[in-house]
């Protein structure tokens, strides 16, 4: 039988500190909606773009072939280019939901409050690409042409700068939590490699194959990927938490002594 420790009692131990709690629920939390955002952008290329009244025209027998066109692309827009509804403004906002998230998960990691500059070189290796991604993204949307930050946000650099990070965050992320080495292996899913492998090995086991442009439900693949980083981020705070709880249970407690009253 084990005795309720209480939460007080967990949160202000050594193994558990708050201030690494809190920033693991925010990575997660920035996850979570990140994924939500990019899935509903999908869901506008490839399920509502034909009642999008400028897309009227795509209901004809070649509707798939005529969406995938890289003309609709929008995580990395590029000149052609043209939105589909809001897909490129939610695309934007996810990516700088990523960005916050892979940063937040970053400083849970650190060995102490006030983040070590290695750490911090970690984390800005990780969100910059993303939050590139997203800023061009989203002013691509709200002017409906690809921003001056196209070039930038699809440079072969922040790959060579962020798959490396990505890399280094799982290393530290082994010393606090399996389920957080998974999150930041999962962050790979939503950088340019992770969305070509989903364009042309993941999605086409869901489309029935590839196409010629970009493969039907790529972005719902790296939406999932993203997703399942916030709930792995989610399950390290829940297993961690379960485990120093057990601990704390478990120990035998020392008997408190009656106050001693002197005699006068």
């Amino acid at each position: 039988m084990t005795t309720e420790v209480p939460l007080d009692t967990v949160l202000s131990a050594s193994r558990l500190p708050r201030w690494r709690l809190v920033r693991a629920i925010v990575s997660a939390a920035m996850l979570l909606a990140a994924a939500a955002a990019l899935l509903v952008a999908s869901l506008q290329r490839w399920v509502w773009a034909a009642d999008l009244g400028t897309f009227s025209a795509l209901v004809t027998e070649d509707h798939q072939s005529l969406i995938e066109d890289h003309l609709y692309d929008f995580v990395v827009p590029a000149d052609p280019w043209q939105n589909v509804g809001q897909a490129a403004q939610l695309s934007g906002v996810a990516f700088l939901l990523l960005a916050a998230g892979a940063l937040c998960l970053t400083a849970a990691c650190a060995s102490k409050r006030w983040i070590s500059p290695g750490s911090w070189l970690i984390a800005l290796a990780v969100s910059i690409p993303f939050g590139l991604i997203g800023v061009h993204g989203l002013l691509s949307g709200l002017s409906d042409a690809p921003s001056s930050l196209e070039l930038i946000a699809s440079s072969p650099l922040l790959i060579v700068i962020q798959l490396p990070g990505i890399v280094a965050l799982a290393v530290i992320a082994a010393r606090r939590s399996a389920a957080w080495t998974a999150a930041a292996i999962l962050l790979s899913g939503a950088t340019l490699p992770g969305y070509l492998v989903a364009t042309f090995m993941i999605a086409p086991v869901f489309a029935g194959g590839t196409s010629y442009d970009t493969t039907r439900w790529t972005e719902t693949v790296v939406a999932a990927s993203i997703a399942l980083a916030g709930i792995a981020v989610a399950v390290g705070v829940a297993t961690g938490h379960r485990r120093f709880v057990d601990r704390l249970s478990a120990e035998p407690r020392q008997p408190t002594r009656a106050p001693q009253v002197s005699e006068s």
